[in-house]
């Protein structure tokens, strides 16, 4: 048994949107209108990560016994679109032809697996043994090719959209 603080859908804990979106949008996804929405974080914006080591380190500090810490999407099919988040997303995928829709597809996994790294650098003096788990959710599920998560961290699969009767097997188109 192994003890996780906090366990899903955790972006609106760590930066929460009613204290932050007021007064900075940036903080928050861009949508494909090029507007700063509230439904995730922007995960490549370096300003929310003191933020979310703040709230991470208070969390870790009232439950010692904790092993892992979960860094997840909000709920919701959403990415982040800005360039800097696309740039990694797609630096660390590639994407695939969609059959169905005729468009390319690539995870957000790249941005997500940069914040998760870079969240992991900021506790792991104060939190040794405490590993950052970034769950591969919705958008992030598909496994990225070229992007690692440290050696503090891990991916947690959350894999409710593939059909459990076959092996997740993202090299193929069906």
């Amino acid at each position: 048994q192994h003890e996780y603080a906090l366990r899903t859908h955790t972006f609106n804990t760590l930066v929460p949107k009613l204290k932050y979106f007021a007064t900075n949008p940036e903080y928050f996804m861009m949508n494909l209108d090029g507007e700063r929405v509230d439904l995730q974080l922007c995960p490549s914006n370096p300003d929310i990560l003191p933020i979310a080591a703040r709230v991470t380190r208070q969390i870790l500090a009232n439950h010692p016994d904790v092993e892992y810490f979960a860094l997840a999407a909000n709920d919701g099919n959403w990415r982040c679109h800005c360039v800097p988040c696309r740039t990694l997303d797609k630096a660390a995928d590639p994407g695939k032809h969609c059959h169905h829709c005729f468009i390319m597809h690539y995870s957000s996994a790249g941005s997500l697996i940069h914040m998760a790294n870079r969240l992991g650098e900021m506790i792991e003096d104060e939190f040794p043994g405490v590993r950052i788990m970034a769950q591969a959710y919705l958008s992030s599920q598909r496994a990225p090719i070229n992007a690692k998560i440290s050696d503090n961290g891990f991916i947690e699969l959350c894999n409710h959209m593939q059909l459990l009767n076959k092996p997740v097997d993202w090299t193929t188109s069906d």
